[in-house]
Formats: structure tokens, sequence, C-alpha cells
């Protein structure tokens, strides 16, 4: 069964119009506005206020285009994600049977132990059903991560993203397509709180509190900035320095979700700039201070 959308004038045969488009669109909008998810202190109390809600809701409507790009790139992520507990799965095989070798574990030699095991007849069974289906999910893997590279070919702004180090085909194309637009956003901030790296806000007269981040807007997003972050951190001394400092101060967890905030913020300004890396540390934020010959310089005599 498939659904057509078609213009229809006149008086048309309602047995036969479908609204799942529009149960689709209230569903989406119930979830992304506080102020229709419940009928008590969540709904507006003034019409006005209510009118603005919504407006400011549909301001901005991604492309159809755009959608279907993400659906490929939530499809590898779901694809990997299911092959990572495979694995774990496996390696929890291999630890019950006294082998700890990690990642040479899906090595050759390594496979070649884990199916040299002999184990009882399901546990040889769930071996078996493992890792089938992971040599299922390998190919589908590769295939969709060269969809992606080909689709950044045709994205100048993912291009220029992928010079920032730590950065690849998957992370700049997620941004470029989460993000939709950089006119959107004026600042820095705006791009955080957009992607949910900002902390929540509990402050009541005097007392400010501050707790864990909002975790608003994509989650696969966070999840590749973390991720492309930790690369970054340790390829570049300055970000690895940083990162160190935080993690003392901190704790782990913080500095990493710290580092995945200042790569999103430096992203998003190479976008909105039209600059590649080398631009953006040289007429970065940081241009004018010691040891950087470019930007605005204090005069001094």
């Amino acid at each position: 069964m498939s659904v057509e959308k078609r213009t229809v004038t006149g008086n048309p045969d309602m047995g036969g119009v479908s609204t799942s488009y529009i149960e689709r669109l209230n569903a989406t909008t119930r979830l992304h506005m506080r102020r229709l998810t419940r009928l008590t202190l969540a709904f507006s109390k003034k019409l006005e206020n209510f009118e603005a809600a919504t407006a400011l809701h549909f301001a901005y409507y991604k492309s159809w285009e755009n959608r279907d790009l993400r659906q490929l790139l939530w499809h590898r992520h779901r694809m990997v994600q299911a092959r990572t507990r495979i694995m774990n799965q496996l390696q929890a095989v291999a630890l019950n049977e006294g082998l700890r070798c990690k990642k040479r574990l899906w090595r050759e030699h390594g496979r070649q132990q884990l199916e040299a095991f002999r184990l009882a007849p399901w546990a040889s069974r769930r071996r078996h059903d493992l890792l089938e289906l992971m040599d299922r999910l390998n190919p589908t893997i590769a295939e969709l991560s060269q969809a992606i590279e080909r689709e950044v070919e045709n994205c100048p702004a993912a291009k220029r993203l992928m010079t920032h180090p730590g950065v690849g085909a998957l992370t700049a194309l997620a941004f470029v397509l989460i993000i939709g637009k950089a006119e959107r956003f004026s600042c820095g901030k705006q791009i955080a709180s957009y992607l949910g790296l900002v902390p929540l806000e509990d402050s009541s007269g005097n007392r400010r509190r501050l707790g864990h981040i909002t975790k608003q807007g994509s989650s696969m997003m966070r999840f590749l900035l973390v991720e492309a972050a930790q690369v970054t951190v340790r390829s570049v001394p300055e970000w690895r320095s940083k990162y160190l400092h935080l993690m003392m101060r901190r704790g782990r967890k913080t500095a990493k979700v710290a580092m995945a905030r200042k790569l999103a913020v430096r992203l998003y300004w190479m976008w909105r700039k039209d600059w590649d890396y080398e631009q953006c540390n040289k007429f970065g934020s940081h241009a004018g201070q010691p040891g950087n010959r470019d930007g605005v310089h204090s005069i001094t005599e």
C-alpha cells in the first residue's frame, strides 16, 4: 500500500483521502513543542504566546533531500551500533575461554583462535551466528560509507570541514545536514544549545544551579562530535593541553563533552566564514594574540 500526494479540487471522494501525513506532522509538532505535550502547566495561557511558539517551530523546515540524506547517516549509524554489540558479545565469548586480545581478535589470527574454541552446542551456535551477522554487516557498512563519501564530494561546505583534524566525511556531512544553514545562528552559543551541549539551568532568585547537558537536538550529532573531538585531542597539542586541564578539574566525561562543544563551535565558524582549517587558525578567535602574526595587534610602546 502506498500514498500518493496530489491536489484535488471540487468535491473529492473522502473515502480515498489519507491523513497519514497530517497525523505525522501533528505527532512531530507535539514532540518538539513543550506547549503541546501537556495540557496543564506547559500549555500556553495566552493565544499570542502559543501562536508565536508555533510560528517559531515552523520557521525552518528542512528540504526533502536533506531529510533523505539524514536517513543515510542514521542507517549507517544504527548498523555500526549493531556491529559493535555483536563484537562485544564475541569479545565476551573469547574472554570466557581465557583469550584477551582486544582489537587483535578481529585480525585473521585472532579470528582463527576464536573459531578454534571447543564450545558447548548452543554456545557454538551462538558464536557461529554472531560471526555470520558480523560478516553480513561489514559489507553493508562499507557500502554506506562509500555513499557518504560520494555525497561529500557534492558538498563544498562538508569538504572544508573535513580539513579540520579529526573530522571525517561522516561527521562533516552530518554537521551540514543537521544544522541546515549556518546563517540561522548568530553565534557559537546558539549552535551548542541547538545540539544539546549546554548545561541545564535551575535558577531561582539569587541561586543559580547548572546541571547536566540538555541533550536536545540530534543524539547522533553529539556522538559524532564527541568521537571526532577525541581524535582532535590526540592529534593537536593545543587541544590535548586544554583537554587534560579540564579532565583534572572536572573529570574525563565532562572534558569530552566540553571538547565536543568546542569542536562544534569551531566547525560552525569555519562553515559560516568559508574557511578551511588553516584559515581558521590564521584568522580565528586567537588572532592577534602573542605568537600569531595575523589579525589585530595591540599597540605597545
